[in-house]
């Protein structure tokens, strides 16, 4: 499956869930069998339908991230199957390139999905959630926003007496 997916030459989501590393090191390998250059974006899973937060092993997306590296893979991210979907934020913190997540028409669907899955509603605050989560970490490290450069500009005190703001 993952040779004939290969021949296309389309980006692939490689699921990890339950695989060793050497495992997916064999995965990457059948996919570049026919494509040396194909763009895959090794997503962490974890296989409960749904996954416990206490199960969710968000860590793990460090491990696959430095594993990329090594495979020259530019992109990891979550396929998520927690139900409080706040959990998947973390993934964001770890500069995930994506969130796979459920979404489903609650009562008119029953599958294994289901109990995962988000309404339509809760889908967009989860997407709402998420762009936030991003934009709070859109500043370079050890750098200041400009709510900081105000405050320092009226907060900070002149060496000479520390009584008041430097002009």
């Amino acid at each position: 499956l993952l040779k004939e997916a290969s021949r296309y030459g389309m980006p692939v989501l490689l699921s990890t869930g339950f695989a060793t590393m050497d495992e997916i090191k064999t995965a990457v390998g059948h996919l570049r069998l026919f494509n040396k250059y194909l763009p895959i974006t090794l997503l962490h899973c974890i296989g409960g339908y749904p996954t416990a937060p206490k199960d969710a092993n968000l860590s793990r997306i460090l491990d696959l991230k430095e594993l990329a590296i090594g495979l020259d893979i530019k992109n990891v991210g979550l396929s998520s199957h927690i139900n409080e979907w706040y959990i998947d934020l973390i993934g964001v913190a770890y500069k995930i390139s994506c969130i796979e997540k459920h979404i489903a028409l609650k009562g008119l669907y029953r599958g294994p999905e289901d109990g995962h899955s988000l309404s339509p509603s809760e889908f967009s605050k989860f997407v709402r959630a998420v762009r936030e989560a991003e934009s709070a970490m859109n500043k370079p490290r050890n750098s200041f926003c400009d709510a900081d450069m105000l405050a320092r500009f009226v907060s900070r005190r002149d060496p000479s007496d520390w009584l008041r703001p430097i002009r």
